[in-house]
């Protein structure tokens, strides 16, 4: 007798105070799936038109910091593209040096499409082995 009042105030109580019990039933038995993501990551890059006295001309240095998440053995390539308005004026490779730094220099006159004074826009693309890529855009007069 005592039972049957204690388990109906306890329902009632539970009912008054707005309490819910809800059981958690997991939706798949399947396992969870986590897909990792590995890029390129352009840090930083720099483009400049000096003038060296060796070749009598103006020389473009092109400069980028590239890391991947894997580490930078996994970069493959790095270009550098270089926009004048809507129009692709020249492109160029940039090769390994130390560490995460990658760099080429160009002839103006004999390598280049280029003019040092001209406004232009350098977009720098790093690609790694997987075809995964990053980009970088810099605009500077020169």
């Amino acid at each position: 007798m005592y039972i049957k009042y204690i388990v109906s105030s306890l329902i009632l109580l539970l009912t008054l105070a707005g309490c819910d019990i809800i059981v958690d039933v997991p939706r798949s038995t399947k396992p969870v799936i986590v897909v990792e993501h590995y890029y390129p990551i352009l840090h930083d890059a720099n483009a400049l038109c000096r003038w060296d006295n060796f070749y009598y001309d103006y020389v473009w240095e092109f400069d980028a910091w590239v890391d991947h998440s894997y580490g930078p053995r996994e970069i493959a390539e790095v270009w550098v593209d270089v926009w004048q308005g809507p129009r692709l004026v020249d492109s160029f490779p940039l090769y390994p040096d130390i560490g995460n730094h990658w760099d080429s220099d160009w002839i103006e006159w004999s390598e280049t499409n280029l003019y040092c004074g001209d406004y232009y826009e350098f977009e720098f693309v790093a690609y790694d082995w997987h075809g995964a890529e990053d980009y970088l855009l810099i605009t500077s007069f020169h």
